[in-house]
């Protein structure tokens, strides 16, 4: 099945070291082109691998190749099933430069506060990747070369730049009622405003005062709950 050959190519891309052979740039930009046609299916598991092989495979192709992808994924992130939103959100924030991502921020920001907790995770997620430097810088110059790798860190930054706009969106979702929504929104709060000592300070100050009123409402109702139980006897 294609979801088979899907996994056999990502396992062969990822232990490329055992196996001896790894995509080459042309390779890989065929095999990227010829997935963006399964766009069109309708079936959620293949959609999901379709997502996840892009994430793959965007390191190796030629950048001005792969960027052209990301209409389809503008049209996933525009859509009312959240999966394809979701997965949407994931892919393409890794693959866009700086000039598609001012283009495309509103629907990015309108993500991080979408009612679908599944869909702001993914955003939240997303906008950390977007202004965390990349992990491994050496992995980066050997597979873009010292050039390209030196415009990766000016996207970069760039990218930051953009991401610390959405400071509004990102309080909005640390009021989420789901855990998920409200530690990834905390994670990007920090992330914006690390060096910004008197904002976190009035943060942690702000949050750990409703943390204390939250026990105490909880001890209260457990006070009276006791009490209505010993009166009921």
């Amino acid at each position: 099945s294609i979801i088979t050959t899907i996994v056999q190519l990502i396992h062969l891309q990822n232990d490329s070291k055992k196996f001896g052979h790894k995509l080459t740039k042309v390779e890989a930009t065929e095999v990227f082109f010829g997935i963006t046609k399964l766009f069109v299916s309708t079936d959620s598991k293949l959609r999901r691998m379709v997502y996840v092989i892009l994430k793959d495979l965007y390191g190796i192709c030629d950048p001005s190749d792969v960027i052209i992808v990301t209409s389809c994924l503008t049209k996933d992130m525009t859509s009312n099933v959240d999966i394809y939103k979701a997965n949407a959100l994931r892919v393409v924030t890794r693959i866009i430069d700086t000039s598609m991502l001012a283009a495309i921020e509103r629907y990015i920001k309108q993500s991080i506060i979408d009612k679908s907790h599944f869909v702001a995770s993914a955003a939240l997620v997303s906008a950390l990747h977007l202004i965390q430097p990349f992990a491994n810088k050496t992995s980066i110059n050997q597979t873009l070369g010292q050039g390209q790798a030196h415009s990766s860190r000016a996207s970069e930054s760039e990218n930051a730049a953009i991401v610390k706009r959405w400071i509004n969106e990102v309080q909005e979702a640390i009021k989420s009622k789901h855990e998920m929504v409200q530690y990834h929104a905390t994670l990007l709060f920090y992330s914006i405003k690390q060096h910004d000592r008197l904002a976190v300070s009035k943060f942690v100050q702000k949050y750990t005062a409703n943390v204390d009123v939250h026990k105490k409402n909880k001890m209260s109702q457990n006070k009276q709950n006791t009490a209505t139980s010993a009166s009921g006897n």
